[in-house]
């Protein structure tokens, strides 16, 4: 397989995955806000091993030279934050990373990689 096929082939898995992550992190942040937090915690780390599958195909994307218009950075920074909300059990602050910085940022993404196609 060619880099282009296998960027391709990526870029289309990106596609799909993205706009699962970011319902899936709406779905987060409903359960924590109605106090179903076994349920959530259950479902934040498949979302985080989720994201980090989708930073690891950006960056392996954007390492081939492929022009792709995506700041891993700041995903990081939310990530750092849900750690910090599990280690002080802060359900609020979790919800509201979900909703309001994962899942835009996961649309971000999702409309900048149709730009760059």
């Amino acid at each position: 397989m060619s880099h282009n096929e296998l960027v391709l082939e990526t870029i289309e898995s990106l596609e799909e995955f993205l706009p699962k992550v970011a319902n899936e992190s709406i779905i987060i942040a409903e359960l924590l806000r109605k106090d179903k937090d076994f349920e959530a915690m259950g479902r934040i780390q498949k979302i985080i091993n989720g994201i980090e599958w989708i930073v690891s195909a950006v960056n392996g994307i954007k390492g081939i030279d492929y022009s792709l218009n995506i700041d891993t950075h700041e995903i990081n920074e939310y990530l750092v934050e849900i750690q910090e909300g599990l280690q002080f059990k802060d359900t609020v602050l979790i919800a509201d990373i979900f909703e309001y910085e994962i899942n835009p940022a996961m649309h971000r993404w999702l409309d900048r990689i149709a730009k760059d196609k």
